[in-house]
């Protein structure tokens, strides 16, 4: 059997090129994606999507016959379930965001990627869950506060902090430190990270809805077709709580997108990769000296 080549993040690569080594890595490694999605922000998810779907069906099973609207004695319950079912889903969210940049710097610092396991990643992870947390809420305060303010100053701090989570993971900084190294990372690089973002996402969400849109098309026609029995709203819960999985999964291309240009940029402006071939040819000359 031939040995599979380690892919390489410490290379500078132009646009088309990060775009094409996103789903290379992708291709490469996707066994080890799935397995931390199903093993470490896999359990919470499934938590959450059984939490929303028990608001659904149990809001749904309780609407008298022709109602369409929620009886007000049942809001409650409704509104502390689905909030429920949505923090779940922010923290599976957050879990697998750090997973997976947390996968990747294993596997730029590991001479043998194979030897990566999900215990390794997830060791990691417990390391930086709060990190990412507390980047999350100040990195999208800053951009809301763009937003608000006037809308091009938000979609400036959106690209320029876009960086900030592998950032955290690779270089082992805090929230405000990593904040500092992203808006350093972008400079003189950020209308290109800001088109990267614009095709990632472009690509990621035409993905997402080419998969998503029939399978919630399918619980939809069952909740239409069979509105007097709970089967069509069983199905129809089944069919979205699938359908956030696979929103889950798909996003992990924005992640390792990010993370390929990131680390294009940083050896475009430091050569880190070059100081270690050269680090390692040094090395190996004193060896055959010796």
């Amino acid at each position: 059997m031939s040995e599979v080549k380690k892919f390489n993040f410490r290379i500078h690569r132009g646009f088309s090129e990060s775009i094409s080594a996103t789903f290379d890595f992708v291709k490469l490694n996707y066994r080890m994606i799935w397995k931390i999605l199903v093993r470490i922000p896999g359990p919470i998810l499934i938590v959450s999507i059984l939490v929303l779907m028990f608001s659904f069906f149990n809001t749904y099973s309780s609407l008298p016959q022709g109602q369409p609207f929620i009886p007000t004695d049942s809001i409650p319950s409704f509104v502390g379930f689905m909030f429920l079912g949505i923090i779940l889903f922010i923290i599976a969210s957050v879990l697998f965001t750090v997973s997976i940049n947390e996968f990747i710097v294993l596997y730029v610092n590991n001479e043998n990627p194979e030897e990566i396991t999900v215990k390794d990643v997830y060791q990691n992870v417990k390391k930086r869950f709060w990190l990412y947390i507390g980047g999350g809420l100040l990195v999208g305060l800053m951009v809301i506060a763009g937003m608000i303010l006037l809308l091009i100053p938000g979609i400036y701090l959106a690209v320029a902090t876009m960086y900030v989570f592998i950032i955290i993971s690779a270089e082992g900084k805090g929230v405000s430190d990593a904040i500092s190294r992203s808006f350093n990372v972008v400079s003189g690089f950020w209308w290109s990270s800001f088109g990267f973002m614009i095709v990632i996402g472009f690509l990621v969400m035409s993905i997402t809805y080419i998969i998503q849109i029939p399978i919630i098309g399918i619980g939809a026609y069952f909740l239409i077709s069979d509105n007097e029995s709970t089967t069509g709203a069983i199905i129809y819960g089944i069919s979205n709580g699938f359908s956030y999985i696979v929103y889950l999964a798909i996003s992990s291309l924005t992640l390792i997108a990010i993370s390929v240009y990131y680390y294009s940029i940083v050896e475009a402006k430091e050569q880190i990769g070059l100081q270690h071939k050269i680090e390692e040819m040094d090395t190996s000359s004193d060896e055959t000296a010796n």
